[in-house]
């Protein structure tokens, strides 16, 4: 069997079932009532199954060799998805694909692209990102691209057969990337670029980097966070992690990637300060969380980015990061609203619990030392047989 045993593949497979569960739920209940338990039970049981499959079906730890054959069939879903996005019914999109377009069309016009109708909650660059795809007629394109690079670099990072089965079922077999990709909204993109970061330095040193590369990684980084407030907590965490040795580092990239993301921001800011204020991304994104929580996060994120023992744990601590703050909002906005307003009609938004998914999906894999921020989680001992 696959390693359910382990604390933090234990954790996040509970929490991305869960949250699945969760969605198709909510949404079942307006077509099928009570019986929506049905489907939300038949997701929970086909993941799981499909995990232990492939937990029989492969070795333990069973390397992969040659990733030659894996690529072709991802790109060839790419193309099926792609096509798919190009024929759905054009009424199957919601609030964010609203967002991006408006904002679009305003800054095409010369006119202040914040303050409109939709509210558009993002950062400049996460609508200049849909640029080209809206000028080739449809901003959607972004959920195909976003689901394939998650895919591509599980893939690309994960060495065993068995990580790569169960990580691609996730992804393939979750409603809430079913729903992103009908509704053509952008998180799952969004935070793709975020996981990328992190992947492209699993097997390095920051010790053994060129200077050149830090400066690189940094300016994606500020870029990347001038999409969306919720990047800075997996930027946070990989500051903390990759560049604990070399605080000086730490400090000078920290530097260029605020100075990235102020040079990219501030241009909005200088055109309208007053509705940029009132009605830009922070005010919107800010507003959906207690004042609380934005003084107890960043001494949780120091604490985890600082403790964590390797990349694994940067993932997991970003979706468990995620996930708390996407579930306070959910119970704050309960408190407020009601929980069946919140659950089963419009006044929380339970997709935003893809938010965490991507890094969960990344966390999950074989190993052999069963351990989180410094805490060892014994468990019964394994033979395993590298191949």
């Amino acid at each position: 069997m696959f390693q359910f045993n382990k604390f933090i593949n234990s954790i996040s497979f509970t929490l991305i079932t869960g949250t699945g569960v969760l969605f198709l739920i909510k949404y079942g209940w307006r077509v099928m009532g009570g019986w929506s338990i049905i489907p939300a039970l038949l997701f929970a049981a086909s993941i799981w199954f499909i995990a232990g499959w492939a937990g029989n079906r492969f070795q333990p730890m069973k390397i992969i060799r040659s990733r030659g054959k894996i690529y072709p069939l991802l790109v060839y879903l790419g193309v099926i998805f792609t096509f798919g996005m190009l024929l759905l019914d054009l009424d199957s999109r919601v609030g964010r694909y609203y967002a991006i377009n408006e904002w679009l069309e305003s800054f095409n016009d010369g006119r202040f692209p914040y303050g409109g109708v939709t509210n558009p909650s993002g950062f400049p660059v996460l609508f200049l990102l849909a640029l080209p795809f809206y000028y080739l007629g449809n901003t959607g394109m972004m959920v195909p691209l976003g689901i394939a690079l998650l895919a591509g670099f599980v893939i690309y990072e994960k060495k065993t057969y068995r990580d790569v089965v169960v990580s691609l079922t996730i992804l393939f077999l979750s409603p809430l990337v079913s729903y992103e990709y009908l509704t053509r909204s952008e998180l799952i993109f969004n935070m793709s670029l975020a996981v990328i970061l992190i992947s492209l330095t699993a097997d390095r040193r920051a010790s053994e980097q060129r200077e050149a590369f830090h400066y690189v990684m940094a300016a994606a980084w500020g870029a990347i966070l001038a999409t969306r407030l919720a990047v800075a907590i997996p930027w946070a965490l990989f500051l903390l992690f990759f560049y604990r040795q070399d605080l000086k580092r730490m400090m000078t990239s920290g530097a260029v990637a605020i100075g990235v993301f102020t040079a990219l921001v501030i241009p909005f800011w200088l055109w309208n300060p007053e509705l940029f204020m009132q009605k830009g991304p922070f005010a919107i994104q800010m507003m959906y969380l207690p004042q609380w929580v934005y003084l107890l996060t960043p001494v949780v994120i120091l604490a985890a980015g600082w403790l964590a023992g390797n990349h694994q744990e940067v993932y997991f601590s970003a979706g468990i990061i995620l996930f708390g703050l996407v579930l306070v909002s959910f119970f704050s906005t309960a408190a407020v609203t009601g929980f069946e307003q919140a659950i089963f009609r419009d006044r929380f938004d339970v997709s935003y619990f893809i938010l965490p998914l991507p890094f969960f999906i990344m966390a999950i894999r074989e190993y052999t030392v069963d351990r989180y921020l410094g805490r060892v989680y014994y468990s019964e001992p394994e033979q395993l047989e590298l191949q």
